[in-house]
């Protein structure tokens, strides 16, 4: 299922520093490996509200030219209130898995595209979810639908993709971290958001600063 080109996509990713980097290998390389020509890099705003797309190839130009009319029609997708994006547990899914090719054809969503972008089935995955937005990665094919073998191998490259973009969100938001403590000349007080919502003081002065605050003992 995984060849050689699939572990040299890996090692590249490996390698990239921005999302400019992870944006243009996935689109270039995925294709090949579904036997497509193109893939598509969607970023997401609130609403959802379409901001970019990122890709070469004629779906992509043709999402770039038409972007407002491809905004406006991001609403009707027949999947928009099934398949939850920003949920990590999930990763790609097929449309065909939910409709029929002609249904998906058919819909107001899929027929409003332009040409280039309409498609009989497409995979889609959340790439990237934070700071109120969202990316999505996806693939479309013109006539048929994709196998359960696609869907893996769109799933892996998806996976790697992702953990690629954490890694650099990570490094960019401690670089940030860094200089706005160095811009700092008096002591500062550290705190640290859990998953959990609860707020753990990290240093001497937090501590102080909390017990301050709080009951005894409360600020553990």
């Amino acid at each position: 299922m995984l060849d050689e080109s699939y572990f040299s996509l890996v090692k590249a990713l490996r390698t990239c520093r921005s999302f400019g980097e992870v944006a243009s290998l996935v689109s270039t390389h995925l294709p090949s490996q579904l036997r497509e020509d193109h893939a598509t890099i969607a970023l997401l705003g609130a609403g959802p509200k379409l901001l970019a797309i990122y890709g070469d190839g004629p779906s992509s130009d043709a999402g770039r030219a038409e972007l407002d009319r491809v905004a406006a029609l991001l609403p009707k997708h027949p999947l928009i209130s099934q398949v939850d994006f920003t949920d990590p547990e999930n990763l790609g899914f097929k449309v065909s898995d939910y409709l029929r090719p002609s249904e998906y054809r058919d819909s107001e969503f899929n027929r409003g595209l332009p040409e280039p972008m309409q498609a009989d089935d497409s995979m889609a995955g959340g790439l990237m979810a934070g700071w109120g937005r969202v990316s999505l990665l996806f693939v479309c094919r013109n006539e048929g639908v994709f196998s359960q073998e696609d869907r893996e191998i769109f799933d892996a490259i998806l996976f790697t993709a992702r953990a690629v973009v954490e890694r650099i969100a990570g490094a960019n938001m401690e670089t940030r971290f860094r200089k706005y403590i160095l811009a700092k000349s008096g002591p500062i007080a550290l705190f640290s958001l859990m998953p959990s919502r609860e707020i753990l003081p990290i240093n001497f002065l937090s501590i102080r600063h909390s017990e301050s605050w709080w009951g005894q003992d409360e600020a553990f």
